[in-house]
């Protein structure tokens, strides 16, 4: 059992450093606001072509090409702009609360 919550500690130090790393600035470009205009265009879109993972969207196999989603966006473009997508500020009535995880999304 020791060696258990020896573990479990552990496991909790490493959540919490990682909580508080923050992220590098994005190498890439700026969105524009027809990428964001694309971006949700094929969110919407998924929901009509439903596939099992959002890598199979823009596949090469012929059998399951859907070749709207690569001439609308590249792969790497939308995984970026999901990766890095925010609804609100992140100074939100003049207090940064940082224990909240899921603060920018909470609203939506």
């Amino acid at each position: 059992m020791d060696s258990d919550s020896d573990e479990d500690k552990y496991r909790a130090t490493q959540q919490s450093e990682d909580a508080e790393e923050p992220r590098p600035p994005s190498p890439q470009r700026e969105v524009t606001e027809a990428e964001m205009f694309s971006f949700l265009t094929l969110t919407l879109q998924m929901g009509h072509t439903v596939q099992d993972r959002l890598e199979e969207y823009w596949t090469k196999m012929e059998q399951l090409r859907t070749p709207f989603y690569g001439q609308t966006m590249a792969r790497a473009r939308y995984c970026h702009i999901l990766r890095f997508l925010n609804f609100t500020g992140n100074n939100r009535n003049g207090a940064d609360r940082t224990d909240d995880r899921q603060e920018n999304t909470r609203l939506v």
